[in-house]
Parts: C-alpha cells; sequence; structure tokens
C-alpha cells in the first residue's frame, strides 16, 4: 500500500484499488473529487513489477522474463541482488522504458 499527496498523485490500498487525485491543483486545493479502479490480477503483477523494481530491495526474478533481465543486467540498467533484481540507480530516469520492457 501506498499513500499519493498533491495534485495527480496516485494511492493503492494494498488489495485491489488504485485511486488517484485530480491533476489541477487549484481543484485539488478546492477538495475535488477524486477518481479510482480495481485491479485486475495482471494490472496489480504490473503494480508490483512497476513499484518493487524501483525500491532497495527489487522485484524477485521469478516474476520476471530472465533473458529479458539477463540483457538488462548485461547493459547495467538492471542491478541484481540474490533473487531480485532493481533499476541500477543511474538509470533512473530511464526507469519507465526499463519498466515498460519486463511487462
Amino acid at each position: 500500500p501506498y499513500l499519493g499527496l498533491g495534485a495527480a498523485a496516485h494511492s493503492f490500498d494494498g488489495d485491489r484499488v488504485r485511486s488517484w487525485n485530480v491533476p489541477d491543483i487549484i481543484q485539488y486545493e478546492s477538495g475535488a473529487c477524486q477518481g479510482s479502479e480495481t485491479l485486475s490480477d495482471e494490472e496489480i503483477l504490473e503494480e508490483r513489477i512497476m513499484l518493487g523494481l524501483r525500491t532497495s530491495e527489487g522485484v524477485e526474478r521469478s516474476l520476471l522474463d530472465e533473458a529479458t533481465v539477463s540483457r538488462l543486467i548485461g547493459e547495467g540498467l538492471l542491478a541484481a541482488k540474490e533473487k531480485c533484481v532493481r533499476i541500477a540507480p543511474a538509470h533512473f530516469l530511464v526507469s519507465d522504458s526499463i519498466v515498460r520492457q519486463l511487462i
């Protein structure tokens, strides 16, 4: 679970519901309603991968395609840690493109 604070920020209840705040700062400050959605099993896995790759713990390699993981490690985009991988800190600014290759 995580809590997003601020305009356009996203939150996740840790189960199935992802919600978001309105993107306009004026509307956000006035308490405008947000949106939400219930995630499928596939979307939950994608969320876990997307967020986990950006943490120091990383994501279990068993959740990912090993050939892609090996290639990205070889390119220096992922860092391996025991049975997990994470985005190499030097590549956080291109993390979306790395995540797209793994999902």
